[in-house]
């Protein structure tokens, strides 16, 4: 199944809210090379989010700062640059930067 938009022009911010022991929350920030706002949440809450997590699309980002980073339509990587160590393919584990798609 193809969730990738054919035409991506620009991509979203999106943020992952997890709750952290101490009743504190943690929030990681995600640049998503995926136009529409919705496929771009469900790219993280697939791949990255837990499902107590609170994702959300909160802005858009440029084509040219997503093309500066390197993120190809459809991935996605950390705002800060860490790696994604904890990432989750709809439940597989990965250990890349970056995936294709929501499955």
């Amino acid at each position: 199944m193809d969730t990738i938009s054919p035409t991506v022009g620009y991509g979203c911010l999106v943020t992952v809210r997890t709750a952290s022991s101490g009743g504190t929350f943690v929030t990681a920030g995600y640049l998503v090379a995926e136009h529409d706002a919705d496929r771009a949440a469900g790219i993280i809450r697939c791949n990255i989010a837990r499902a107590a997590d609170e994702v959300v699309a909160v802005s858009r980002v440029s084509e040219e700062l997503l093309g500066v980073l390197g993120v190809r339509p459809g991935d996605f990587m950390r705002v800060d640059g860490r790696p994604l160590e904890t990432a989750r393919r709809c439940g597989q584990w990965i250990g890349e930067i970056g995936v294709r798609g929501v499955e």
